[in-house]
């Protein structure tokens, strides 16, 4: 779900979210960030995020399906 977000708002906002860390893109997209959006719970999702792709971790299907739906809303309002 990360690497859609990253990939819209890369394309969207003329910036490699790609190729920017966990914090630097926190960083960045928290200037864009609707008011909208809670800024702990974005960061939770990024930790989720970064656990699953670089530590081996498996979220659960509650966590998945949060990670989703917290992509999805993000991805309407950007």
């Amino acid at each position: 779900m990360s690497r859609i977000l990253r990939s819209y708002v890369s394309k969207k906002y003329n910036f490699d979210a790609m190729e920017m860390t966990t914090s630097e893109f926190f960083d960045k997209i928290k200037q864009i960030m609707p008011k909208e959006i809670n800024v702990n719970e974005f960061k939770n999702y990024l930790e989720v995020s970064n656990l699953a792709r670089y530590a081996d971790f498996t979220p659960n299907e509650i966590e998945r399906e949060n990670n989703y739906n917290f992509t999805k809303k993000l991805l309407e309002l950007l």
